[in-house]
């Protein structure tokens, strides 16, 4: 993703993006610091620095857009604090279908669960994927979960070939089955 959006910015917003530093390159992290807006979708370990570099800077500091998943707790604090600081927008998936697909989960998981449906979500991504279950399989649990607390939900992840995320929850009940799926082009 972050390559994408690295490409989509030098090629056809280059008149009005100017890139300040690029995973992997050897531009001086901090000067994304002085940005307008940090947009993040490398890991939890890059991404980390940086922001621990801008809770100490003074202000003013670029808004932050974090689309990287994986995060452990510590890390998910260094976040927290960063966004006391300034605007922070972090999503396991920013995908319009996916936050629709959300909002569907969010409405009929409690009517499926009072009618004795069991929800079970696969969650297949390319072989390279680091993390499983991906940040938006654990998103569409907690969905779940929050709109029926007494319906667990089995999670079956999947890496292999070069699938770019396929997520389908499935409510299985006692004569039929219902499922959602999106997947990501």
């Amino acid at each position: 993703m972050g390559q994408w959006i690295l490409r989509l910015t030098q090629l056809e917003y280059a008149s009005q993006i100017r890139v300040a530093a690029a995973a992997g390159s050897k531009d001086d992290p901090s000067a994304l610091l002085r940005a307008d807006v940090v947009i993040d979708f490398s890991t939890p370990d890059a991404m980390i620095g940086l922001a621990q570099l801008a809770i100490t800077q003074g202000s003013p500091l670029p808004a932050f857009v974090i689309g990287s998943t994986g995060w452990n707790p510590h890390q998910t604090d260094a976040l927290r604090q960063l966004g006391q600081k300034t605007q922070v927008l972090a999503a396991s998936n920013i995908e319009t279908g996916v936050l629709a697909f959300l909002e569907i989960v969010r409405a009929s998981a409690p009517l499926l669960a009072k009618l004795g449906y069991e929800a079970v979500l696969l969650d297949t991504h390319h072989k390279h994927k680091k993390d499983a279950p991906s940040g938006t399989a654990l998103a569409i649990m907690k969905a779940t979960q929050a709109a029926a607390p007494h319906n667990p939900i089995q999670i079956q992840s999947i890496r292999a070939g070069e699938v770019i995320g396929e997520h389908e929850l499935t409510y299985y009940g006692p004569g039929d089955q219902l499922t959602i799926r999106h997947s990501a082009q």
